[in-house]
């Protein structure tokens, strides 16, 4: 049975964190619903900043008849809905982003469980969200960016989403056999200092993602290259 009596709630306050403090804690910082404050029976619900943000605009105005904790309760999960959504369109607004990361954003901000998945759910039936569509262009700028296919997927798999799982890989992306040649791209003007390049090279080309076996073969071709410039510089 919903209890209706006001004094379970009143005082009711709301605070919202202040900017400096919110800049300090980052992202584990919260609102508060407080009911009945200051009295036995005070207690504490934190929330999304924004939602206490919205909250307290609302019980500025008329249109915040709370009479109940049930209400209290209905009015933060309304309010939550409509600030996780909002959080999504202004995140998507400025790029692309995998379901994974707007899960973990939306609860790094405090939103539970339920209001996240109710948004994500609509804004991948919206297509406001789609990992394959993320993946494809991620692929692709990371590809040009002389990123190798293990960092790629590293990467990928660190947003939720599996290489293999994406359409047209790797044969729309990438011709495995010139993998060696897209490795030695990034090594050819590479300076050597005459001690340890060939490992040095390697080390290079594993860390930007590429397999061992390529960046040997990449190393190897560019010591061979340099040698060849040098015999011929001497003739």
């Amino acid at each position: 049975m919903t209890n209706t009596n006001r004094d379970d709630i009143e005082p009711l306050k709301i605070v919202v964190p202040s900017r400096r403090s919110a800049l300090i804690r980052s992202q584990r910082t919260r609102g508060t619903i407080i009911l009945a404050a200051g009295t036995e029976r005070e207690e504490r619900i934190p929330v999304p900043v924004a939602v206490a943000k919205w909250l307290e605009k609302k019980q500025a105005s008329s249109d915040f008849p709370l009479t109940s904790r049930d209400d209290v309760l209905k009015a933060i999960d309304a309010s939550a809905l409509k600030c996780a959504i909002r959080r999504v369109e202004g995140l998507v607004n400025r790029r692309d982003y995998s379901v994974e990361e707007i899960r973990r954003k939306l609860s790094q901000d405090g939103y539970g469980q339920m209001t996240i998945e109710a948004v994500i759910g609509s804004a991948k039936r919206g297509h406001v969200l789609d990992d394959m569509r993320f993946a494809s262009v991620f692929i692709r700028s990371k590809l040009g960016a002389g990123w190798g296919t293990y960092r790629i997927e590293r990467e990928l798999s660190r947003r939720g989403i599996e290489l293999k799982d994406v359409p047209g890989w790797p044969e729309a992306f990438i011709d495995a056999e010139a993998e060696p040649d897209r490795a030695f791209r990034l090594v050819e003007h590479r300076r050597l200092s005459g001690k340890n390049d060939y490992a040095k090279l390697v080390r290079f080309l594993v860390g930007k993602g590429f397999s061992l076996h390529d960046a040997k073969v990449a190393a190897a071709q560019r010591l061979r290259e340099s040698t060849a410039s040098t015999d011929t510089s001497l003739i």
